[in-house]
């Protein structure tokens, strides 16, 4: 009845068979249950800096080492010795946790001012200048086998070696309690969700590492307690203060009851039908079938919830990674013929470690579309309609192509039809025009009076002469206008580039086209741009021709 309702934080033993508790409510401070049954109580009333105590630490020397709210105080032979608090240079005197260190060090973790380092009389900090990623040191465990000081604070665990702090970034929780360690080197860390197991070299590593995880849904009867002190016996035994009571375990011959998970998938189901594994060992889901369901099981003979992997092999889908409790059967659609492998497994936390396997062979029968005959007839089929269709545009395409130069071409030769035919007919009254100048002339001459004076009748012949010249030479252009027309039509047609006078040329074929409007009683104007060269270089002939076939 003298604890009831007295919160406690420790429990040590020390060599003498005495049990030291360290209470934290109710005043009784640190007590002291000798092996005789007789209880000593220390106090502030005796001399203690607090009655709220941590924890207590057997030092190397037979010296007691409490920790509580007031500081640290160092008892030898029942008796304090020494008290280290706001007066020896502390600046937080809550100690959450304390370590004997080489060389009668002690290492004081403190709820919100980091670690500081008892030399003698000599007071140093380690905060997070120093490489602390939080200053609420929740334990400070020295590691004789590594030659470290693992440190687990509100928000990570880390290690002290050669004065340096390094923290352990990779651990996958960062709530954790403290840390204890087995005989196979194993770390176990005890934290607010359960208990994590790994190697402890894996853990210094820097690489990310293979870990257990334990919890109430494993079989843990209860978690750690914050700022609760579980003990670990030299025989491997580990006494778990937990938030419901006292867990013991032996973790030096832990047995993992994953490796004790029976898996067994019974049958298929698909469209309402269950479908069981034949003589052969294989599930045969007939074609048809779109969708299956995989119902797998794992049987735990244990309270242990482990990791179970499954996937479908030779569907594509992810493999999927879930807790034994969370095991549900699993769908598959849009399925095809073929062969597959579904395939469950018990696996670690980190799931790179198998434990047991199990695996069931389906089978679903091809449809007639999946049958690779089908599929080569169907493409073959495929590819000829697709040539066909091809042949069968080109051959459009090509015959439309052929009758448009067809159309194009005989609306040319209409043109040059038509136009040869206007041009001859233009022709018929330009031949006759210098023709009947001719005989006009001629009979002019021969009506002339040979009684006249020479000089006079030779006047008149002349001028007669020179109009049955110019009606000469007209004819002669006219002919050759027809020639060249031949030429066009035999592709044979070429320029005779010369100089010639503009002038002329436009008074040749004003000339002639004079005689045209005046019959037809037009009124022919000409205006020439006094810019126009006097003298250029080319077929004069063809020009004229141009011009006649413009104007007429």
């Amino acid at each position: 009845d003298y604890l009831d309702n007295t919160r406690i934080r420790c429990l040590m033993e020390d060599p003498e068979g005495n049990l030291w508790v360290s209470t934290y409510t109710n005043g009784h401070g640190l007590i002291c249950y000798t092996k005789d049954g007789d209880i000593r109580s220390f106090t502030e009333d005796s001399g203690m800096p607090s009655n709220e105590f941590r924890c207590t630490v057997m030092a190397s020397d037979g010296r007691i080492l409490a920790a509580s709210n007031g500081g640290l105080v160092i008892l030898r032979d029942g008796a304090i010795e020494r008290v280290i608090d706001d007066n020896s240079g502390l600046t937080n005197t809550v100690i959450l946790t304390v370590c004997e260190g080489n060389n009668g060090k002690l290492y004081l973790g403190t709820d919100g001012d980091g670690i500081y380092v008892i030399d003698g009389n000599k007071i140093t900090k380690k905060g997070r200048k120093e490489g602390l990623s939080s200053e609420v040191v929740m334990r400070i465990t020295k590691d004789e086998t590594r030659g470290i000081y693992w440190i687990v604070t509100s928000n990570s665990i880390e290690y002290l070696k050669d004065g340096v702090i390094t923290t352990i970034s990779q651990f996958p929780y960062s709530n954790n309690y403290e840390i204890k360690f087995d005989a196979s080197g194993n770390a176990w860390v005890l934290a607010s969700n359960g208990i994590y197991v790994a190697d402890a070299e894996d853990l210094l590593s820097g690489e990310p590492f293979e870990y257990s995880f334990y919890n109430t849904a494993n079989g843990l009867p209860s978690v750690a307690t914050g700022n609760s002190y579980s003990a670990l016996e030299p025989d491997g035994t580990l006494y778990l203060a937990g938030r419901t009571g006292v867990s013991c375990v032996n973790i030096d011959n832990y047995y993992d009851s994953s490796v004790n998970v029976k898996l067994m998938i019974p049958y298929v189901e698909a469209d309402g039908e269950y479908y069981y594994p034949g003589s052969n060992g294989k599930v045969t889901i007939p074609a048809g079938i779109d969708s299956i369901t995989i119902y797998g099981y794992a049987v735990a003979y244990s309270l242990n919830d482990p990791k179970i992997r499954c996937y479908l092999e030779g569907f594509g889908a992810p493999e999927l990674i879930v807790s034994r409790s969370e095991l549900t059967p699993l769908r598959y659609t849009n399925l095809s013929g073929g062969n597959y492998t579904y395939k469950m497994s018990v696996v670690s936390n980190a799931g790179d470690k198998e434990y047991n396997s199990i695996e069931l062979q389906i089978v679903k029968q091809k449809s007639f579309w999946e049958k690779i005959g089908v599929r080569i007839a169907a493409s073959l089929i495929i590819a000829a309609a697709i040539a066909l269709l091809v042949w069968f545009i080109l051959r459009a395409t090509i015959i439309s192509r052929n009758n448009d130069e067809l159309r194009q071409a005989k609306d040319e030769a209409d043109r040059a039809n038509t136009a040869k035919s206007r041009f001859l007919a233009n022709m018929s009254h330009e031949i006759r025009t210098p023709i009947n100048t001719i005989i006009g002339m001629d009979e002019m001459i021969l009506r002339e009076d040979r009684t006249l004076p020479v000089e006079k009748y030779s006047t008149s012949v002349v001028k007669y002469a020179g109009s049955i010249r110019k009606a000469s030479e007209s004819l002669l252009g006219i002919i050759n206008d027809i020639l060249d027309l031949s030429k066009i039509e035999s592709g044979s047609m070429n320029l005779v580039e010369r100089e010639y006078d503009t002038f002329e040329l436009l008074n040749a074929v004003v000339t002639m086209i004079r005689v045209r409007a005046i019959e037809k009683d037009l009124d022919f104007r000409l205006d020439i741009d006094p810019e126009i060269p006097s003298r250029l270089f080319g077929d004069d002939g063809k020009i004229k021709q141009v011009i006649l076939n413009l104007l007429t």
